[in-house]
């Protein structure tokens, strides 16, 4: 099926101080990032920046800057010593990006800007799996709805999309592949998400679909929604529509980032 190896998204993740064979005993990792840009407005003296304003147009090796967290935000994407060069295997190349590859480039790119906020891959799963809505998921999302943009990576049927949904109640769909999902399903699904994660008073909007690019493959879905959350988190662009992108370039990119939560 499109998008990546079947029951891989939807599954729990892997355990990360698990060690996989037949991986070098130390990762070789691309040192490749982008230039430096001017920093955000918010946090300026204590956040580094992984990527430049838009557009890009190329990339330059150099090391990237050690990352600050957000204290309150730092919980959950820590990779241990021994687990974080096996986790680095789907950053590479035609492989399917796991949970915990999504979720620990996702936090560490939102952590920039403190407009932002990334909702963790697996609770979407709660609503678009069919499960009972659990008594504490109402007031997971309470601190979350405190940011201007909460951010929500769902994968659906091996295929990564991402929604933003907006303070003013503006929900806006980013998918590089359009159509693999129908857009009812998408649809249904963030409202029954938002039904169970918001306050009935919460204002709501119909969702807006983005004007993006479109992966060139069957695996790169999951490298759309990291560049998507990059973007979003390190421009002050309101406009739903991005530009073009280059898989092999942002490939060697990633992983980076990836490790930079093991040396915070």
């Amino acid at each position: 099926m499109v998008g990546c190896r079947k029951n891989k998204c939807a599954a729990s993740r892997q355990s990360s101080d698990k060690k996989e064979q037949g991986l070098p005993a130390k990762a070789v990792v691309h040192d490749t990032s982008f230039p430096k840009s001017p920093a955000p407005q918010s946090k300026a003296e204590s956040l580094s920046l992984l990527t430049v304003e838009l557009p890009v147009s190329s990339l330059d090796a150099v090391e990237p800057a050690p990352l600050k967290t957000r204290a309150d935000a730092s919980q959950g994407i820590r990779i241990s010593s021994e687990g974080h060069i096996a986790s680095l295997r789907p950053l590479e190349p035609r492989e399917f990006l796991d949970d915990v590859v999504m979720m620990t480039v996702s936090k560490i790119l939102a952590n920039r800007d403190d407009r932002f906020e990334v909702v963790d891959t697996l609770i979407i799963n709660y609503v678009s799996q069919g499960v009972e809505i659990p008594d504490w998921f109402r007031q997971y999302h309470e601190v979350l709805w405190g940011r201007p943009n909460v951010l929500i990576p769902w994968c659906y049927r091996s295929h990564w999309v991402l929604f933003r949904y907006t303070s003013g109640g503006q929900v806006t769909y980013y998918d590089s592949m359009p159509g693999h999902i129908p857009l009812a399903i998408a649809e249904s699904v963030i409202n029954r998400y938002l039904d169970a994660a918001l306050r009935p008073e919460t204002p709501r909007s119909t969702m807006v679909v983005a004007d993006g690019p479109v992966q060139s493959n069957g695996f790169d879905c999951g490298l759309f929604v990291l560049r998507y959350v990059d973007m979003l988190t390190n421009s002050r662009v309101d406009s739903p529509v991005l530009p073009s992108l280059q898989e092999s370039e942002l490939r060697g990119h990633y992983p980076a980032v990836f490790l930079s939560a093991s040396r915070n």
